[in-house]
């Protein structure tokens, strides 16, 4: 599992990877992902004995039917042995932990939708008849029991929308500046787990949009609001620029990567390019850069 190896990467060296298209890695493409999944799942694997610097115990499946729904046979992507039996130890035991991780994420999930569905129409049944429909969907359950940077991003999308909503369908006098600073911080954590976070910016400002046509916000009120989510969009690339340029400077063996210097230099570039740099190779030129991209 590629999402693994990020991680076994991360917990032991601390830092994020450098991608080498030369050579095979343990994180393969997920090296290029915004890494705050990762991030979080690294103590996970961190405290467990033997589960750092050894491969996933497992084999791959040669014949392994992976994308087809249809297939009935060699739909596993591993050959299960009894290295992964209970009781867990090493490898797997910090597997089983992470992906209950990832089923937190999916609870969350499931949570923010009833409230979002009870928000929007103000019904009991019809909100758990939503979170029901997303719950026990095969897709939704299997990928919330796996170690999928998915689950983050979903979660926090699913967190996003209710915020969103509650912004859009609020009235005016309950406009409350910390309700922005919540979804500035939310986005931005969006991005940081998976480069499709970003299209919540889009629905963030028209919902900013929205509430100022219905008149619903004043002219400043909504510039204020969006420098608030522009600045957490350009904090949460300048992040993600500081991780990878240190990573790079470590990699390379520069004296001196970890002194403050150092430290300044990569945070006064990011804060100056790493938004429109951000935006402009993921978006435009699919260039991907460490750390940086999915």
């Amino acid at each position: 599992n590629y999402h693994f190896g990020m991680i076994q990467h991360i917990a032991e060296t601390g830092q994020l990877p450098v991608q080498d298209m030369q050579h095979r890695t343990p994180w393969m493409q997920e090296g290029s992902q915004p890494p705050l999944y990762y991030l979080l799942s690294a103590p996970l694997a961190a405290v467990i004995p033997d589960a750092l610097n050894v491969p996933y115990p497992l084999d791959r499946n040669p014949h392994a039917q992976i994308g087809i729904g249809l297939a009935r046979i060699n739909r596993n992507v591993f050959i299960h042995t009894r290295a992964e039996s209970f009781p867990w130890r090493g490898v797997p035991l910090a597997v089983h932990l992470i992906r209950l991780l990832s089923v937190a994420f999916g609870a969350w999930t499931i949570f923010c939708i009833a409230q979002t569905a009870h928000f929007v129409l103000l019904n009991n049944t019809l909100a758990l008849i939503a979170a029901a429909f997303v719950a026990f969907n095969p897709m939704f359950l299997f990928i919330h029991a796996s170690i999928n940077n998915d689950t983050l991003v979903t979660a926090l999308s699913a967190t996003a929308l209710w915020l969103i909503m509650r912004l859009i369908l609020s009235p005016p006098a309950q406009h409350r500046r910390r309700e922005i600073v919540l979804l500035s911080v939310v986005l931005a954590l969006s991005a940081l787990s998976k480069l499709s976070g970003l299209t919540l910016y889009g629905i963030a400002g028209t919902a900013l949009l929205i509430r100022l046509i219905k008149r619903q916000s004043t002219l400043r009120q909504t510039l204020v609001d969006g420098v608030i989510i522009t600045i957490g969009f350009i904090l949460s690339c300048t992040l993600c620029y500081v991780m990878a340029a240190q990573g790079l400077r470590r990699a390379a063996g520069e004296v001196g990567a970890n002194q403050p210097r150092a430290w300044s230099i990569d945070i006064a570039v990011g804060l100056l390019i790493a938004a429109p740099v951000y935006w402009a190779f993921t978006k435009f030129l699919a260039i991907s850069l460490p750390g940086l991209t999915s």
